[in-house]
C-alpha cells in the first residue's frame, strides 16, 4: 500500500497489510459506497477507517463542527 507506514518487522511480518471490507455508509439523508480498512497492527484499535473514492464528508454534506449519526452496512463473509 502507497503511503503505508506500517512495516513488517521479524517478529510481525504481517505488519501494515491492509485488509478491506466492501460497505456503504447512511448518512445525513444519503447513501454512499465505501471500503472499510483496516492495516494489521493499526493503532485504530477502536476506529473504522471507511475510504472511498470520493471525498466522503464533501461527497455527503458531513460538516467537521458536529457529529453524524450513520449507519454502516458491511457486505462479505468470512472464510476460514
Amino acid at each position: 500500500m502507497g503511503n503505508n507506514l506500517l512495516t513488517p518487522t521479524p517478529s510481525k511480518p504481517k505488519r501494515g497489510i491492509g485488509q478491506v471490507w466492501q460497505a456503504s455508509l447512511a448518512a445525513n439523508g444519503g447513501v454512499l459506497d465505501c471500503w472499510i480498512l483496516r492495516r494489521i497492527d493499526s493503532g485504530l484499535r477502536d476506529v473504522l477507517e471507511l475510504v472511498s473514492g470520493y471525498a466522503i464528508r464533501s461527497h455527503m454534506g458531513l460538516a467537521r463542527t458536529r457529529d453524524w449519526p450513520a449507519t454502516v452496512t458491511v457486505f462479505g463473509y468470512w472464510r476460514v
